[in-house]
């Protein structure tokens, strides 16, 4: 008995392994037909063996409007050794979608992406706003840690505090430290 049950467990996994190409072909059509996502899918399997499919399954779940379509994108083109200057467009350009699609990462990522540069600023802090108004606790913490420069104690407070109740750690820890 138990020697059949391994015979059909065997028969059963060689049996899905050889469907493999053929899943992959309808969920390529899938994905051709529009739908995101299985395109998202898709980017998901190709991302870590072929750059270049994971690249382009992204893309057009992300042109599909897709969020996470759009922030996978970003995050697999930045994570390649040399970025052209294409990439960093389309980085920035699929970050912004996802931001604008509702990703509070996205929007974090893209306020670091600008705080580098002093003329962008105030465009970060726009960033970080929207981030932490969806609850991304790390961006509420960046907006503490600016407005603790400049001066600014009530907003400084605020900010650490909404950084605490989104779960950031450190902020939690700095919240109790000023009630001793």
């Amino acid at each position: 008995m138990f020697k059949n049950f391994i015979l059909t467990a065997v028969a059963i996994l060689f049996i899905s392994g050889c469907g493999r190409a053929e899943k992959i072909a309808r969920i390529e059509q899938k994905c051709a037909n529009n739908e995101a996502v299985w395109c998202l899918k898709l980017g998901k399997t190709y991302a870590r063996r072929d750059i270049n499919k994971g690249v382009m399954y992204y893309q057009k779940a992300c042109d599909l409007g897709d969020k996470r379509g759009c922030y996978r994108l970003a995050v697999l083109l930045n994570s390649k050794s040399i970025n052209s200057k294409k990439d960093n467009e389309t980085i920035v350009k699929s970050l912004t979608k996802s931001c604008d699609l509702g990703t509070p990462k996205a929007c974090f990522e893209l306020g670091e992406y600008y705080e580098d540069d002093p003329k962008m600023q105030g465009k970060a802090n726009e960033l970080f706003t929207k981030s932490c108004e969806q609850r991304f606790g790390l961006a509420c913490y960046k907006l503490a840690d600016f407005y603790g420069e400049k001066n600014d104690a009530a907003a400084q407070k605020n900010y650490l505090e909404l950084a605490c109740k989104y779960r950031y750690k450190v902020a939690c820890e700095e919240v109790a430290e000023d009630k001793k």
